[in-house]
């Protein structure tokens, strides 16, 4: 997972109270746009061919727009689900 802005403290507190938190990484956007992402982050995405951004509302330019355009440039590829 991977979140930004005021819902990291929802998100960090859902994950520790579920039952897949020892499954669970979450990573933090702490600035914007960015254009580096750890590879910590993309040893996570390649082992689990998924991710889940969670960020607030913008139409356009935001968080997961910023994330599918580094993927695409590194060939990071995620399942749909």
């Amino acid at each position: 997972m991977i979140a930004m802005g005021p819902l990291v403290n929802n998100v960090l507190e859902a994950i520790q109270l579920s039952e897949t938190a020892e499954k669970t990484d979450l990573f933090t956007a702490v600035r914007f746009p960015f254009n580096l992402i750890p590879d910590a982050l993309i040893e996570s995405i390649s082992k689990s061919k998924r991710i889940i951004l969670l960020e607030e509302h913008v139409a356009q330019g935001g968080l997961a727009q910023q994330f599918l355009y580094h993927f695409a440039k590194k060939n990071i590829a995620t399942e749909k689900i």
